[in-house]
């Protein structure tokens, strides 16, 4: 088996999956995943796994937008700052506004009617993961799907085992949508 599955008590779980082939990058005003985006348009499955978005800027996914109906593209991400936690008092907006607004944002930016490509979107409240990966290549590492994380310094590891990425997809994604 691909996975160990370690329980440290009633609630915490941790999963490790064994690797036979993997590159570990570090990026810096690059994205570490690019290899990944750019098996885009060749690819007839995409899996992004993110924390967050960008707001603003949408080059990333427009790459999506340009794939055709036979790619099917599952997007997973939580949706941040929607919690009072994130928010200063002295802003104008309260709390509750301005994760509304966030929410909007998001709906807007992932709505199925503004891409071609099969789009399934999930929202998971609990993730923090990032995963870009397609059927030949994964990215697994500390970079977000957004513009900002380009900006950082980002590690992750790219795998191109064909037996670690269905590992990945078989075993790690179901967990991270249920």
């Amino acid at each position: 088996n691909l996975v160990d599955i370690v329980w440290r008590d009633d609630r915490k779980m941790l999963k490790k999956t064994n690797i036979n082939n993997g590159v570990i990058t570090l990026s810096h005003h690059d994205y570490g995943y690019q290899e990944v985006s750019d098996d885009f348009p060749s690819a007839k499955e995409i899996i992004i796994v993110t924390f967050n978005i960008s707001k603003n800027d949408t080059r990333l996914l427009d790459e999506l937008k340009m794939l055709d109906e036979s790619v099917s593209v599952t997007f997973i991400t939580n949706l941040p700052q929607r919690h009072e936690k994130y928010f200063r008092s002295n802003q104008m907006k309260t709390p509750a506004d301005r994760a509304l607004e966030n929410i909007k944002d998001y709906f807007n930016q992932l709505d199925r009617d503004n891409y071609n490509c099969d789009l399934t979107v999930y929202f998971c409240y609990e993730n923090h993961s990032k995963i870009i990966m397609t059927e030949n290549i994964a990215y697994i590492g500390s970079g977000n799907f957004s513009d900002e994380s380009k900006n950082n310094v980002e590690a992750g590891i790219i795998l191109t085992d064909y037996e670690d990425i269905k590992a990945v997809k078989k075993q790690l994604i179901p967990e991270i949508i249920s």
